[in-house]
């Protein structure tokens, strides 16, 4: 005991003037710690990485570790540096390499060693906390200028709706005014039935009307056709009786200029026994 305390001794004068010398005296002590860095590689920010990661590294009492957002050739990144034994160190490598937080998505874990200094994990829990509070004030102030903005599309949307609203309105009156006319035209439009009807009761009656003048017509004209007819056969009557007669006048008319003629005759004959008694 007495020599492994003056061992310790001469191991504290040895790095007393030296800037590192906790760390010195830390690797002196323990010979078996440990520093890695760890590059965690894919859709890994904006999901609680960091949170995770010191998480894990408080639950295996890791004593010194930092973690922070990156880009790598353009992208996502985190990378982890740890300072501990190697017991440790190894048992975070595994668990990072097989759990990762919800809504990440990994693609390669990559780890190295690691010589400079790391932080305790106690102020890095003082650091990230810090971090998040200046984010979540930036996120507030983006928040409220986006509720500013929405406080504005709001009262924007609330003129438009009260346009919307008298246009409705007027819309409303409108169609008030176009029911009114609507019912006028029905009425008229009943009144036009009714007299379509009662002309239509007219026409059916001048219908039947013209189908007894039709009907009577066509008596009429049956009649017509008889007498007609009968006129046909008067004038052939007549017709014949005007031969007959023409006829029968015929033979009066040449008995009676042949008795002329023979009374002309007689009286020529007279006449020369006249002038040859005067002569004589």
């Amino acid at each position: 005991m007495l020599l492994k305390n003056v061992l310790i001794d001469k191991r504290l004068r040895l790095c007393k003037n030296l800037p590192t010398g906790k760390l010195y005296i830390r690797r002196l002590w323990n010979p078996f710690i440990m520093k890695k860095k760890i590059t965690i590689i894919g859709s890994v920010h904006d999901v609680g990485y960091r949170p995770f990661l010191l998480g894990i590294a408080e639950s295996l009492e890791i004593e010194r570790f930092f973690a922070d957002n990156t880009y790598i050739n353009g992208r996502q990144a985190v990378f982890t540096l740890i300072d501990s034994s190697e017991e440790k160190v190894n048992a975070f490598l595994e668990i990072v390499s097989s759990k990762f937080p919800e809504n990440s998505q990994v693609e390669k874990v990559e780890s190295e060693d690691y010589s400079g200094n790391v932080m305790k994990t106690e102020n890095y829990y003082r650091y990230l906390t810090a971090m998040q509070l200046s984010k979540i004030a930036t996120y507030g102030g983006k928040m409220l200028k986006k509720q500013d903005e929405t406080t504005e599309a709001i009262k924007s949307v609330k003129e438009d709706t009260t346009a919307m609203l008298t246009k409705q309105d007027e819309t409303i009156e409108a169609i008030k005014s176009v029911k009114e006319d609507t019912t006028m035209m029905l009425e008229k439009q009943d009144e036009t039935i009714k007299a379509i009807k009662s002309v239509k009761e007219d026409t059916s009656a001048m219908l039947q009307k013209q189908d007894e003048t039709i009907q009577t017509i066509k008596s009429v004209k049956e009649d017509t056709s008889a007498m007609l007819n009968k006129q046909d056969e008067t004038i052939r009557a007549i017709k014949e009786e005007g031969e007959k007669n023409r006829e029968a006048f015929k033979d009066h008319l040449a008995s009676d200029i042949a008795r002329i003629y023979e009374e002309i005759d007689e009286i020529k004959a007279t006449l020369a026994r006249v002038l040859e008694k005067v002569g004589a």
